[in-house]
C-alpha cells in the first residue's frame, strides 16, 4: 500500500540515523512518482472529506 510505502520516509525525522539508508533508497524518478501519488492521494482524500 501506498500510505506503508511512503512512512518509511517518515522515520529519518524521528530517527536521523537512518536518513542515509532511506536517501540511498530513493533517487529522481522515484522521487516524482512518490509526489504525484502523493498529490494524488490528497486529491481522492479531499472528496472522501467533502461527502
Amino acid at each position: 500500500m501506498f500510505l506503508a510505502e511512503i512512512s518509511s520516509f517518515y522515520i529519518s525525522g524521528r530517527y536521523p540515523n537512518y536518513k542515509k539508508k532511506i536517501s540511498e533508497m530513493l533517487n529522481r524518478k522515484n522521487a516524482k512518482t512518490y509526489l504525484k501519488k502523493s498529490g494524488e492521494f490528497l486529491k481522492w482524500l479531499e472528496q472522501i472529506l467533502k461527502k
